[in-house]
């Protein structure tokens, strides 16, 4: 392996301007996440809210893709910049492990929380009981278990005795392996999508059944304060089908068309990597542009306290819009 070969069907140029905007991502994801997380540590309003846990599990997962983005980008610079392609199978796989690892851990919270979305709308006085902080452990130990078969796939049948033919996740498993993990994750976006269609669907319902004044006010407060949640929620989804579930799913087609192997191999593999990585830190903007009561904490934090004092008891309402 040389230069001449490895770079035949994308220039040097382009590839170090390719790989290195995982940089920038990276870093952003890694700050914004932390701040998310230390904010959901330190405030107990915001741990009450109830999504704030699965919010939490979401960016732990963003924070992980975020940290594997910027090993993903090292490891690619350092073969073009070095010109070192005495590059191993196991070093081109692990690489890029955790960064799909983050990947399959967003892709599984943000189906819990549509999931949770749907609950609250189809039968909000049960969601109202309902044991928020349990839920959200079980899909946070999915979501784990979505990225441990990153793992298996990673390893299964790979002969790491052999470079593969470019130092990528995707040329260097067994293509079972890459079939298995493109089709699974093509398929979660639809998913997502059409269950938070129905979503809007039942929360316009239920804003018509508010609107027409039934019910006492104390539940036209509660049902409030979900329609606010909801919204913030459906923003966030909505950036994930742009950047996740879109190139997700265009990319299966593509794969499965054939088209310029190679080519696809090499940029938009690389491409559709880059969006689905970029979406760990524009999540955090969405939480801060959305929703008007996270951003004191946020503040708060980043001014040392300096800005007044937060955390105290909040009640089921003030809880449910805490996130709003």
């Amino acid at each position: 392996m040389n230069e001449t070969i490895y770079f035949s069907s994308v220039p040097i140029g382009p590839y170090i301007f390719i790989q290195s905007l995982y940089l920038p991502i990276g870093v952003l994801s890694i700050i914004g996440n932390s701040l998310v997380l230390v904010t959901f540590i330190k405030y107990k309003t915001l741990r009450e809210a109830d999504c704030a846990d699965l919010v939490a599990a979401l960016s732990f997962g963003d924070l992980i893709c975020g940290a594997g983005a910027i090993f993903i980008s090292l490891a690619r610079l350092e073969i073009a910049l070095l010109k070192d392609f005495n590059f191993t199978r196991f070093y081109c796989i692990f690489s890029a492990v955790p960064n799909l690892f983050g990947i399959e851990m967003s892709q599984a919270m943000t189906m819990a929380i549509a999931i949770d979305r749907l609950f609250a709308v189809s039968n909000p006085f049960a969601y109202r009981v309902m044991n928020h902080r349990r839920y959200a452990k079980i899909s946070f130990a999915i979501s784990i278990f979505c990225g441990c078969i990153v793992l298996v796939l990673s390893t299964a049948g790979v002969d790491f005795g052999t470079p593969p033919s470019r130092c990528q996740w995707s040329t260097s498993v067994q293509p079972i392996s890459l079939n298995i993990y493109v089709t699974g994750n093509a398929l979660v976006g639809p998913i997502v999508a059409v269950i938070y269609a129905t979503v809007i669907y039942k929360q316009r319902k239920w804003n018509k059944h508010t609107s027409a004044g039934k019910g006492d006010a104390a539940i036209k407060k509660f049902l409030d304060a979900q329609a606010k949640m909801t919204t913030m929620l459906t923003r966030l989804v909505v950036v994930y089908c742009i950047l996740v579930a879109a190139p997700l799913t265009i990319f299966e087609f593509w794969t499965v068309s054939k088209i310029s192997p190679e080519f696809t191999s090499a940029f938009i593999s690389p491409m559709r990597n880059i969006m689905v990585s970029f979406n760990s830190a524009v999540n955090v903007v969405v939480y801060a542009h959305s929703s008007s009561n996270i951003r004191p904490f946020l503040i708060n934090l980043l001014t040392c306290g300096k800005k007044g004092a937060l955390g105290s008891p909040a009640s089921d309402n003030d809880n449910a819009a805490a996130f709003s």
